[in-house]
C-alpha cells in the first residue's frame, strides 16, 4: 500500500485558530485538533535524510525504546512532550550522548502545541495506555506518522476513532509488537503458514491478570511543580495526586482506570505482545474470536478458552506466568511448536527443518523502528499497522470482560460488539464517558 501525500500545506493551523478568533483558548481548551488539510506539514524526508522527530509522553518507556534507535543519521529529535517536565530532564540526561540535539530541542507541556508549532515527519507516542489514542488521533490530524506502544487502545471504540484518523488523514502508523520485526520469529511464523506441521487445531498460551480497580489517596501530597496532573489523568477522573501512580508501568498499569492490566504478565502488558504473535502466526491477525468460555467463573484471572468462527479455539491456562511469556503453543497434525520471542522449539524436533543463521537483534527494536522510518519516506504499510493493532487489543478486551462479568460471551467481530448482552457492550473496556476536555475528536 503507497500513501500519497500532500508536500507542502501554506495555511498553518496558528493562522487558522487566530482567522477564526480561537487562538487564545487553544492549548487549554477541550482537544480539538484541525485536519491536517490546513495544517502546515513537511514532505516526506528522502532516503538520506534526517526524519524530524518528536515524543509525546518522556518516562521510562521511551528511555528504553532508545536503545533501539539505531543509526542517529536516521532521525533528528526537535520536540519533546511530557505533563511532567521533570521526566522530559531525566529522558534528555539519559540519550543525549547519542542524540546531542535532545539539549537545545524544544520542550513542551502541552502536546499539541508541539503538533502546531514543529515540522514533524514522526513521532513517538509512550503515554500510558489511557493517554494514548487522543494524541495519535491528533498527529493523524496534523498529517504526522507515529510509532505508538502498545496496548494502543483502552477501549474498543477508542480503536474505531483511531483507524479512522489514520485512514482518513493517510498516515503511518506503527505499533510497538516488536516481536513481527525479529528475524528467526518471521521466519517460523513462515513455516506454520507454509504447513510444515499440517493443520493447526488448537493453541495454548500463558495466563494474563486481568486489570483491578483503583483506589484513590484519601490524604493526597501536594502535586509538585511541574507536573499538570490534570493534563496526566487525561480521560479518567480527575483523581487525588498520588506518587506512586506515576513512578512508571508498574505505577499505573495494573488499574483498569488507566490500562487493561499492563505490568509484566498483565493482559494487555506481555498478554498484548503474546495475543498479536499467534494471531500473526495463524494469519488471523486482523480477525477476533467469536465466543470465549470462562473456566471459573468468579475468579478474575481463571483460565479462559477463545473460539474463531470456524472452531479452532485459544485457551488461555489456569495458572498466571505459566508458558511463553510472549507467544503460544500450536498443536498441529504433525507435531507442536512453541513460538516465543527470539526462539522456538518443535516436538519432533525437526518438524521444520534446521534453524537458519539469521542475523537480527533479538528484540527487533531498531528493525522495527526502521521499518517505521521506512514507512514515513515511502507510504509503504508497517509491520504492524493500525488494524492489527486494533485487533491485539480487541483479544484482550474480550477475555477481560468475559472473566469481569463470570460468564461465557458470544462476540460479533463486524460490529465489534457482544452479542444479546447488553451490560457487557457498557463494560469498561468497550466504551466509556471521557472526562470533559478530552473527548475524541468527532
Amino acid at each position: 500500500m503507497t500513501r500519497q501525500t500532500t508536500s507542502t500545506r501554506n495555511f498553518t493551523r496558528r493562522d487558522f485558530l487566530k482567522h477564526s478568533g480561537a487562538a487564545a483558548a487553544a492549548i487549554t481548551a477541550a482537544p480539538a485538533f484541525i485536519p491536517s488539510t490546513v495544517l502546515a506539514a513537511p514532505g516526506k524526508p528522502g532516503a538520506n535524510e534526517r526524519a524530524n522527530i518528536g515524543v509525546i509522553g518522556t518516562g521510562g518507556r521511551v528511555t528504553g525504546l532508545s536503545n533501539s534507535w539505531g543509526d542517529p543519521a536516521q532521525m533528528r529529535f526537535v520536540g519533546l512532550t511530557d505533563c511532567n517536565a521533570a521526566h522530559i530532564s531525566k529522558f534528555v540526561g539519559a540519550v543525549k550522548r547519542k542524540f546531542p540535539e535532545l539539549e537545545t530541542c524544544n520542550r513542551y507541556e502541552d502536546y499539541r502545541e508541539m503538533l502546531d508549532k514543529e515540522k514533524l515527519d514522526g513521532v513517538f507516542i509512550t503515554t500510558p495506555a489511557h493517554g494514548r489514542v487522543l494524541p495519535c488521533i491528533h498527529a493523524a490530524q496534523a498529517g504526522v506518522g507515529m510509532y505508538a506502544e502498545k496496548p494502543v487502545t483502552l477501549t474498543i471504540d477508542e480503536g474505531h476513532s483511531l483507524i479512522e484518523a489514520v485512514n482518513k488523514h493517510d498516515v503511518t502508523f506503527q505499533a510497538g509488537t516488536q516481536a513481527r520485526s525479529i528475524a528467526i520469529n518471521d521466519w517460523v511464523v513462515a513455516q506454520l503458514q507454509g504447513g510444515k506441521l499440517g493443520r493447526v487445531k488448537k493453541v495454548e498460551m500463558a495466563n494474563f491478570n486481568n486489570p483491578i480497580d483503583y483506589k484513590p489517596l484519601e490524604n493526597a501530597p501536594a502535586i509538585p511543580e511541574g507536573m499538570n496532573w490534570d493534563m496526566w489523568c487525561n480521560q479518567a477522573p480527575l483523581l487525588p495526586f498520588d506518587p506512586k501512580i506515576i513512578t512508571g508501568l508498574r505505577g499505573w498499569a495494573p488499574y483498569r482506570e488507566f490500562d487493561g492490566g499492563g505490568d509484566m504478565w498483565g493482559l494487555t502488558g506481555f498478554g498484548t505482545h503474546a495475543f498479536d504473535q499467534v494471531l500473526w502466526a495463524l494469519g488471523r491477525e486482523t480477525e477476533s474470536p467469536v465466543a470465549v468460555r470462562v473456566h471459573e467463573p468468579g475468579n478474575p484471572h481463571c483460565a479462559v478458552t477463545l473460539q474463531f468462527a470456524d472452531g479452532l479455539e485459544i485457551e488461555l491456562g489456569d495458572k498466571v506466568g505459566r508458558g511463553p511469556s510472549f507467544g503460544g503453543i500450536f498443536l498441529c497434525e504433525n507435531g507442536k511448536i512453541e513460538i516465543n520471542r527470539g526462539r522456538f522449539a518443535t516436538n519432533p524436533t525437526d518438524a521444520i527443518g534446521e534453524k537458519p543463521e539469521l542475523a537480527s537483534p533479538h528484540t527487533g527494536g531498531a528493525t522495527h523502528i526502521q521499518n517505521w522510518l521506512d514507512g514515513i519516506r515511502t507510504g509503504e504499510a508497517t509491520r504492524c499497522p493500525v488494524d492489527v493493532a486494533h485487533r491485539q487489543s480487541v483479544i484482550c478486551h474480550i477475555v477481560c470482560v468475559a472473566r469481569d462479568l463470570g460468564r461465557d460471551l458470544r462476540f460479533d467481530p463486524a460490529a465489534d460488539r457482544f452479542v444479546g448482552d447488553d451490560e457487557a457492550n457498557r463494560h469498561p473496556s468497550v466504551s466509556r464517558e471521557r472526562r470533559a476536555g478530552y473527548e475524541l475528536p468527532s
